[in-house]
């Protein structure tokens, strides 16, 4: 038995949210499910071994039957860093090179 919002008997707002919330859970499963090879070899092939899902969900009223959109996207961590050092400009050569280096 599935949870409810609230107790019975429910109005049709009600009945709308409970039906959302399943299509919405079910959607994220199988797009979980779908994707899980991609996330997989990402996960196996990342440096930190870490990866990131984001959903998004889309509730469209404004036709005739409602209409439930939902997305995955996910990514692997990239990082990449590059330091220098950069000569003082105080100091007594720096200045004498016109701050040429």
């Amino acid at each position: 038995m599935k949870p409810t919002l609230v107790e019975e008997p429910m109005n049709l707002d009600d009945l709308f949210a409970t039906h959302a919330i399943t299509e919405v859970t079910d959607a994220v499963k199988d797009l979980c499910f779908q994707n899980w090879p991609h996330i997989s070899r990402i996960l196996s092939t990342s440096e930190t071994a870490k990866i990131g899902l984001s959903f998004s969900v889309e509730i469209d009223r404004s036709g005739a039957q409602p209409k439930i959109t939902t997305r995955i996207s996910y990514a692997e961590k990239h990082k990449d860093e590059r330091e220098s050092y950069i000569r003082d400009p105080r100091q007594r050569d720096f200045i004498e090179e016109g701050g040429k280096q």
